[in-house]
């Protein structure tokens, strides 16, 4: 009985390995793949709403000082539910709006 068990328990710890490194990968795949141009980062908001590969992707390019995806991310956070997101949402739309004058 004490080896079903060892087994199953291994098993599962191979299981979420798996997942682990799957999960890494595309993690690696998305934060090294070239940001968005000025005209994609419109369509990246679009998706963003149903998208968190989209989401990210805009997160990535504000980060790196994109104005137009800092102003696309601010947009799509400032009508979430949660306050922290809005309040996010705000910054970055005050982060552009700092910048451009």
């Amino acid at each position: 009985m004490n080896k079903t068990i060892l087994k199953s328990v291994l098993f599962a710890l191979s299981v979420i390995a798996f997942l682990a490194l799957v999960l890494a990968a595309a993690f690696v795949k998305q934060v090294t793949a070239p940001l968005p141009s000025a005209d994609e980062i419109a369509s990246l908001q679009m998706a963003a709403t149903r998208d968190a590969v989209a989401e990210n992707r805009l997160r990535l390019a504000a980060g790196a000082g994109m104005p137009e995806a800092q102003l696309a991310l601010g947009r799509l956070l400032i009508w979430r539910t949660r306050t922290v997101e809005r309040e996010e949402g705000r910054a970055w739309l005050g982060l552009v709006a700092g910048n451009a004058g």
